[in-house]
C-alpha cells in the first residue's frame, strides 16, 4: 500500500475551491505520471468540469470512477441509507425539518421587530440553509468520503502493465454538485455513457458489509457476472447484491447506462445498512486494512476481467 489515504486526508483534506482543486490535479497528475500512465484532463460542460481520465474507456472492459471533490459541511449531515427507502425518504423529511429550526428562529425574533414582513425572511433562510448544504464552506472532515479515491489510487499503482489496456479511470469533478462533472462527460462521450460497465468507488474505509448497487443494464454486460464473483472473495467482508428497483444512492454512477457503485456499510437496528457521519466533523476515520483487501479484490477483479487465462488473479497489493 502506498498510503494514498493518509496523503489525501494530510495534504488533500478540502478539494472544494478551485485553488485547492488545482494542487490536488498537480498531484494526481504527477502521481499517475510515476506510475506509468498518461493521465489526460478533459473540460466537460458549462461548468468546465476539470474530469481526469486514464486509458481509453470506449474500449475498456471496465471504466472505474471516483469523484475527488470534496462536500460542504453539512447539519445535520449525510446519512447515506442505499438499501431501505422507507427510511431514505423519512431521513430526508427529518433533514428537512431540522433544516426548518434556525429559520424558525430567526423569524420569532424578526418578527417582534418587522412584523408580517418576517415571513420573507424565514423563507429566504430556509432557502439559504438548503443552499449552504451544497455550496457552503467544506469540511476538512473527509477519510470515509474520501476512501474510494484513496483505493482506486492504490489500484491504479499496483496494476500490472499487461493489464493496463483493460481498464480505464475516470476521476470526476464536482460529484458533490448534483454529479455535474460525471453528467457532463457522459454527455459528450456517448459510447462510454451507454455501453461501458462503470465501477464507481465511494465511501468503502468502514463497515464489514460491501454493497454493490448495479444498474438494471450492468447486471446484462460482459464481465459482470465475474466481477461479483471476485467481490465476493474479499478478505473478511461479506457482499451484497443489492436487488433491481430496491435501493436509493445517488452518484455519478447514476450517469452511465451501465453503472454501479460499491460501498461499504455497518448495519444498525431498524436503519439496516447504512453510512453514517458524511460531511460532519465525525468523519475521521478509515479502516486501512479493510481499504487494502477491497483494493486487493479489485486488483483481482479487474486481472480477471482483462484476461483470465495469462493474468494470475492472486495477486496483492
Amino acid at each position: 500500500m502506498q498510503g494514498y489515504d493518509r496523503i489525501l486526508a494530510e495534504q488533500f483534506p478540502m478539494r472544494k475551491t478551485e485553488a485547492e482543486k488545482d494542487a490536488f490535479l498537480k498531484y494526481l497528475t504527477q502521481t499517475l505520471e510515476a506510475n506509468g500512465y498518461q493521465p489526460k484532463t478533459e473540460i466537460n460542460g458549462l461548468r468546465k468540469s476539470r474530469n481526469v481520465v486514464v486509458g481509453t474507456p470506449e474500449k475498456a472492459a471496465i471504466l472505474l470512477c471516483a469523484h475527488y471533490d470534496t462536500p460542504a459541511a453539512k447539519w445535520p449531515g449525510n446519512l447515506v441509507i442505499p438499501v431501505n427507502i422507507p427510511v431514505y425518504f423519512a431521513w430526508q423529511v427529518l433533514n428537512m425539518l431540522l433544516l426548518l429550526i434556525p429559520a424558525l428562529v430567526l423569524y420569532l425574533i424578526a418578527w417582534q421587530f418587522i412584523g408580517r414582513t418576517a415571513v420573507w425572511l424565514f423563507f429566504l433562510s430556509y432557502v439559504g440553509m438548503l443552499l449552504l448544504q451544497t455550496i457552503g464552506p467544506g469540511d476538512r472532515h473527509n477519510r470515509n468520503q474520501s476512501s474510494g479515491l484513496a483505493i482506486l489510487l492504490e489500484l491504479m499503482a499496483a496494476l500490472p502493465e499487461q493489464a493496463r489496456k483493460h481498464v480505464a479511470v475516470v476521476f470526476f469533478d464536482r460529484g458533490e454538485e448534483f454529479t455535474t462533472g460525471a453528467k457532463a462527460y457522459g454527455k459528450e462521450h456517448l459510447q462510454v455513457q451507454y455501453t461501458r460497465l462503470t465501477l464507481q468507488l465511494d465511501a468503502l474505509g468502514y463497515g464489514k458489509e460491501l454493497v454493490l448497487i448495479p444498474k438494471k443494464a450492468a447486471r446484462k454486460c460482459t464481465g459482470y457476472q465475474r466481477l461479483v464473483r471476485v467481490l465476493e472473495g474479499t478478505e473478511n467482508m461479506k457482499l451484497q447484491v443489492s436487488g433491481a428497483g430496491m435501493q436509493i444512492c445517488p452518484g455519478d454512477y447514476k450517469c452511465f447506462q451501465c453503472g454501479m457503485i460499491l460501498l461499504s456499510c455497518i448495519r444498525r437496528p431498524l436503519i439496516g445498512l447504512c453510512i453514517p457521519h458524511l460531511h460532519t466533523s465525525k468523519d475521521i476515520k478509515a479502516d486501512a486494512e479493510q481499504m487494502e483487501a477491497i483494493a486487493n479484490a479489485l486488483l483481482r477483479a479487474v486481472l480477471a476481467l482483462g484476461n483470465a487465462e495469462q493474468i494470475p488473479v492472486d495477486e496483492k497489493l
